[in-house]
């Protein structure tokens, strides 16, 4: 069963920190993973058995109503091609309401995000 824990912020959910650092700095390279916005952001880590396998957050997108930003969606290696980044956007749209709309973001390098297009509400 997989279940999730949301707060604001890294400080609460270390394990959010530790999954993107090892996805996005150890594995794929990047740089200055972190920034201003993880403080105001709201993280979601999902747990397997009570492993934590996948991270995202999302915020607030600027000068919009009802609409929200989702970024840094990472999942650990031996849980992708199971849809866990789906499930994820699935659990964002039922805690924001239908009415929602969702921007993906992602850098250019991040090559696994493209399942996501289709997925995401453009205005």
């Amino acid at each position: 069963m997989i279940t999730n824990r949301c707060t604001r912020g890294l400080t609460e959910n270390p394990e959010a920190k530790q999954i993107r650092q090892t996805v996005f700095v150890e594995e794929q390279g990047f740089h200055n993973e972190f920034d201003a916005m993880d403080a105001e952001a709201w993280h979601v880590v999902l747990w397997k058995d009570e492993h934590a396998i996948a991270t995202g957050r999302t915020f607030p997108a600027q000068g919009e109503t009802h609409a929200w930003t989702i970024g840094r969606v990472a999942v650990r290696k031996p849980y992708r091609g199971q849809g866990i980044a789906r499930w994820l956007y699935g659990n964002w749209k039922r805690l924001r309401g239908n009415m929602a709309r969702f921007h993906l973001c992602y850098p250019p390098r991040c090559v696994h995000a493209d399942f996501m297009k289709p997925l995401v509400t453009t205005p």
